[in-house]
């Protein structure tokens, strides 16, 4: 009896723990719902036993990185190729689109009407679609579509039929096909509006007076075609981000990879490097070769190789570090602002302090520099709050900073303030074993009133908050040059500030204070002003996200306690008897 027991056990747990879903090689239906469970399965090909129509009721969602806020259905990547096989049924989209796996082609015969029919708005990042005997695809009157701009290995959108590859009847503006291959064995394109075609391949027995051909190829000829005027030239293809930079390692035995860019920029869009893996261990500079993955079509209007230099650099620390600002707060104290070149590749940094120029505490910063964005000549700039945001002026103070990992490792140079004078340190040389922390001697003191205190008087005074992030005028200034929002975390709270709110930030020129209310809204704070609610919605982070997985496991421990108890009580009465 135990043994069933235990045999009963092991099966729960078996299915509690690992969902088992059965698989097949090719899988038939004709709903939307049968396409999806096929799409997220292992199973390779979907055979249609009729029309099959998608609805906005898809449950396949899709993101288009270029715009995350806008959800649509569509085709995701998947890691394994998939064939939805349409025989002499159509797969007919009636919602708006996205198209993104590579790893997915759609065969049919299009007779009696195409593989592929497509009623709203479609996005084609990739897509892959064969007529064996008729038409591939149609836009109805009702739809729009826009092909994406791609040089990869391989066009994104190859699209090839017997009869037919595209008919198109829809007369929206911005329609527009770039970078694909369509063939067929007659009129490859029909469109009852002008269609704008670019750097593609046309294979067809005629090409119709609506379709404007720029910079593509003709049956085999490069040039440009509006109406029936053909014009032969060669496409404009230019790397429009060139490698120029080098890439510095302290040694070749730590030499990773993925330091070497892996794509270049042609026509401003991201192209794969192949990069020949070979280094001379005996030289301080290696020339590493690399081939551009473009499409064969597109290798004789370009060169594919690209170099570049990876070199030895040799550890020198921080010999630039500066106070750049001395900005009053309160009486007779000031917050140092300070400045440096970017410590790349640094594990941690620390400030060093010291009153005498001999014994220095040392605070870690390694936070506060991840925070700050290099400027175009690569330099920093922090301060260190609150801890030092009031120093008194009446006190010498000696700063540098210690950089650990990276190319920079080591003690900087030290910078002195005497009564309220910058000045530059050379012959004291702090030992790297400082006091972390110890003591807090050089910290300035907290105290009532208008005289050392840590921090600005309107700030509690208990040290550093975790549900505050202060931005710097430096900092803002950075952000605002990224013209993209932000994502800001304030203790277990997240949410996104938009450019245009960085915008208005810089303009104040002002300390930004970012903070969690009594409401767990994140607010902001400019100077003396009253804090303001960030406009987008803040979110909870750092949830327990194991809360499924914990009712899973106590469900299986109640169902083991009641058979353990039931077999008892099989046992007891097996024993009566």
């Amino acid at each position: 009896m135990r043994k069933q027991i235990i045999l009963i056990v092991l099966i729960v747990l078996c299915f509690q723990m690992n969902h088992v879903y059965a698989s097949s090689t090719v899988q038939y239906g004709n709903c939307e719902n049968e396409l999806y469970e096929w799409y997220m399965s292992d199973s390779q090909e979907f055979h249609l036993t009729g029309d099959l129509v998608i609805t906005e009721n898809y449950l396949g969602k899709a993101v288009d990185e270029n715009t995350p806020w806008i959800e649509y259905i569509g085709f995701c990547q998947t890691d394994i190729s998939k064939t939805i096989v349409t025989g002499d049924y159509s797969l007919i989209i009636d919602y708006d689109f996205l198209w993104l796996n590579p790893n997915l082609k759609i065969i049919g015969n299009g007779t009696n009407k195409s593989v592929v029919v497509l009623n709203k708005y479609n996005e084609f990042h990739y897509v892959n679609i064969e007529a064996k005997e008729g038409s591939a695809m149609t836009f109805d009157k009702e739809s729009s579509f826009w092909f994406c701009e791609s040089y990869g290995k391989q066009f994104p959108s190859q699209i090839q039929a017997k009869t037919t590859a595209i008919d198109n009847h829809s007369s929206s503006r911005n329609n527009s096909i770039a970078c694909a291959k369509i063939c067929s064995q007659g009129e490859a394109i029909i469109s009852d509006f002008d269609l704008d075609i670019d750097l593609s391949v046309i294979d067809t027995s005629t090409l119709a007076e609506t379709i404007r051909l720029d910079r593509s190829c003709l049956n085999g000829e490069w040039g440009n075609c509006n109406g029936e005027i053909w014009e032969l030239s060669d496409p404009d293809i230019e790397i429009t981000d060139p490698i120029t930079e080098k890439v510095y390692v302290r040694s070749y035995d730590l030499f990773d990879w993925s330091l070497l860019p892996e794509t270049i920029e042609i026509n401003y869009c991201d192209v794969p490097i192949q990069w020949d893996k070979e280094i001379d261990f005996h030289q301080t500079t290696n020339t590493i070769n690399g081939t551009i993955q473009i499409m064969k079509e597109f290798e004789p209007f370009i060169e594919s190789s690209v170099s570049i230099d990876v070199c030895i650099k040799e550890i020198t620390p921080i010999q630039d570090f500066s106070i750049e600002d001395l900005e009053e707060r309160l009486e007779n104290c000031y917050c140092p602002f300070f400045s440096m070149t970017n410590p790349d590749g640094y594990k941690q940094a620390f400030l060093e302090v010291s009153l005498d120029g001999k014994n220095f505490d040392s605070y870690d910063i390694s936070e506060e520099i991840s925070y700050s964005f290099p400027n175009d000549e690569n330099r920093i700039f922090f301060s260190f709050q609150p801890k030092f945001s009031a120093v008194p002026f009446d006190k010498d103070y000696y700063y540098c900073v210690r950089i650990v990992g990276g190319f920079y490792e080591g003690i900087s140079n030290i910078v002195k303030v005497s009564k309220g004078k910058i000045e530059d340190v050379i012959e004291i040389v702090p030992d790297d074993s400082s006091n972390q922390n110890n003591g807090n001697e050089t910290l300035p003191d907290i105290v009532d009133g208008n005289d050392g205190h840590r921090g600005d008087s309107s700030r509690d005074e208990t040290g550093e908050k975790e549900d505050e992030v202060i931005i710097e005028p430096a900092q803002i200034e950075a952000l605002e040059k990224t013209n993209e929002d932000v994502i800001v975390t304030v203790g277990d709270y997240q949410t996104t500030v938009s450019h245009q709110q960085i915008q208005q930030w810089k303009q104040t020129n002002s300390q930004v204070i970012l903070r969690v209310n009594e409401q767990n809204q994140i607010t902001y704070q400019i100077e003396k002003e009253k804090p303001q609610k960030i406009d987008t919605p803040t979110i909870k982070i750092n949830q327990n996200q194991n809360h499924y997985a914990m009712k899973g496991y106590i469900y299986v421990l109640f169902v083991v306690i009641g058979l353990v108890v039931v077999g008892l009580m099989l046992r007891r009465k097996s024993n009566g008897q």
